[in-house]
């Protein structure tokens, strides 16, 4: 099994944008999109200027996946807390093999104290991987392009090859294509 669907709960963990001047040409790149690339409608959208950043349609469109959040959510906390732990684990029997005087001297208190940082440090990291730092780049180029009055064609690919696809087939006639990782 893969880390990231381990960690993620979304089917599409990439994100591809284009902006358009006109809705006839976001339409069709959309339509471009859709066929070239075999991706349902459900995974390409186009955000248009009638779509307020701080709206529902806005955030349906830039993230369509709202269940598969909830369960990153929990997949990232539950696994890195985990691995948090285990870190902690490996960190205190390595410091006690070494025979450090402090871990030796109270070695019941240094394992629960290594083990309650490595969760908390794995934690924090859970939270690093929900946040999703990387979307945040393609919402705020959308939204600006928005509040400008272009058009934005959004695609949820599924897969590598897909994201490639979908990047060639929206720079034809895009000013700008942006992607998360």
């Amino acid at each position: 099994m893969k880390l990231k669907y381990l960690l993620f709960g979304e089917r599409s963990l990439t994100k591809v944008a284009a902006l358009f001047n006109s809705p006839t040409t976001a339409q069709e790149a959309a339509n471009r999109v859709r066929t070239i690339c075999h991706m349902a409608d459900s995974q390409v959208k186009i955000v248009s200027p009638a779509d307020q950043p701080s709206g529902t349609a806005f955030s349906t469109k830039i993230e369509p996946e709202l269940k598969g959040i909830w369960h990153t959510l929990v997949r990232a906390h539950l696994w890195m807390g985990i691995a948090g732990m285990l870190a902690g684990a490996l960190l205190f029997v390595l410091l006690y093999a070494l025979d450090n005087i402090s871990i030796r001297s109270t070695p019941l208190l240094s394992l629960l104290a290594f083990l309650g940082f490595g969760l908390m440090f794995g934690l924090m990291l859970g939270g690093l991987f929900t946040l999703r730092p990387d979307h945040g780049h393609v919402i705020t180029v959308v939204r600006q392009a928005v509040e400008q009055g272009r058009w934005a064609v959004v695609a949820h690919p599924t897969d590598p090859a897909q994201v490639d696809s979908v990047i060639k087939a929206l720079a034809r006639g895009s000013e700008r294509v942006v992607k998360t990782f």
